[in-house]
């Protein structure tokens, strides 16, 4: 399961060791839910609160930040700032 990681933020370092972990526990998860990561693909953006708030805002139509904003493959050009 590749994953996508692209940090646009400079709150948080990330490092590979942090990268390895996201990917087994994304991997437990969906063995959790009964699906196979070899087939599936995540790309994750690491997001300061200002582009967060764009985004939002953009896609939900919510002027504020928020933790978590997720898109499935089939719901367009999803394109972050940065």
């Amino acid at each position: 399961m590749p994953v996508d990681l692209v940090n646009l933020q400079e709150k948080l370092g990330v490092s590979q060791e942090m990268l390895a972990h996201l990917e087994r526990a994304v991997g437990v998860g969906l063995i959790h839910e009964g699906l196979d990561p070899a087939a599936v693909e995540l790309s994750i953006a690491l997001v300061d609160d200002e582009q967060i708030c764009t985004l939002n805002k953009r896609y939900r139509g919510t002027d504020a930040p928020t933790n978590v904003l997720s898109f499935s493959m089939g719901s367009g050009d999803i394109r972050v700032p940065g």
